[in-house]
């Protein structure tokens, strides 16, 4: 599989150039936009799921938080989402001026 950024930087084939023309600009940002919110829902699950793991395993060293403290899940869940929908924002805007 591979990143958004790799699927936008690498250059289309001629059957790929033909579909996309028939698309509209809206069209093309929302594909992008759906792709890079996929990939950001799921790098966010694996990342609390592994994180909930692991902080189970360093139980010892955490002081005042309990291994499964959820306002820290959610604040970390929130700050990491808001980059990567940054970054599937700034390629939208990318390929929108790479179009005009």
């Amino acid at each position: 599989m591979r990143t958004l950024s790799q699927r936008t930087i690498s250059p289309p084939s001629a059957s790929a150039l033909i579909w996309a023309a028939s698309f509209s600009l809206t069209r093309i940002l929302g594909l992008i936009l759906r792709d890079g919110i996929a990939l950001a829902l799921a790098g966010l699950a694996l990342g609390l799921a592994s994180a909930i793991v692991l902080s189970r395993l360093l139980t010892r060293f955490l002081y005042g938080l309990t291994p499964n403290d959820p306002v820290t899940f959610g604040v970390a869940a929130v700050l990491v989402g808001g980059v990567a929908l940054a970054g599937v924002r700034d390629s939208c805007l990318a390929g929108r001026k790479g179009r005009s």
